[in-house]
């Protein structure tokens, strides 16, 4: 159970990681994203719909907003690469040593 819940926790803080990494991108190039205006709160309030648009691009799920410049598209893009391998390399881990468990 330990392997799952760390696992999990690694996951959700890859997800953490890359939403303030598109924060950075967007402070520093404003405009990165489309972001629909009723999401944005206030002025600067950006973090929770970069959350939003990093879990969705972590587990591939679609998107209501898109990036804009090639800048945020690559960290995109890298971003779903990361998530899918990480996956199929925990899932590969997991059931090898499960595997490796029951044999002994």
């Amino acid at each position: 159970m330990d392997t799952l819940a760390g696992a999990a926790c690694t996951y959700v803080l890859i997800g953490v990681m890359w939403a303030n990494l598109y924060v950075i991108l967007e402070m520093l190039r404003p405009g990165s994203f489309d972001i629909p205006s009723a999401w944005i709160l206030s002025p600067g309030h950006i973090v929770a719909p970069l959350t939003y648009f990093s879990f969705a691009t972590l587990t591939t799920v679609g998107y209501v907003m898109h990036p804009v410049t090639l800048q945020a598209s690559m960290l995109s893009v890298l971003e779903a690469i990361v998530g899918q391998l990480f996956l199929a390399i925990m899932i590969g881990r997991i059931v090898g040593l499960h595997t490796a468990q029951r044999s002994e």
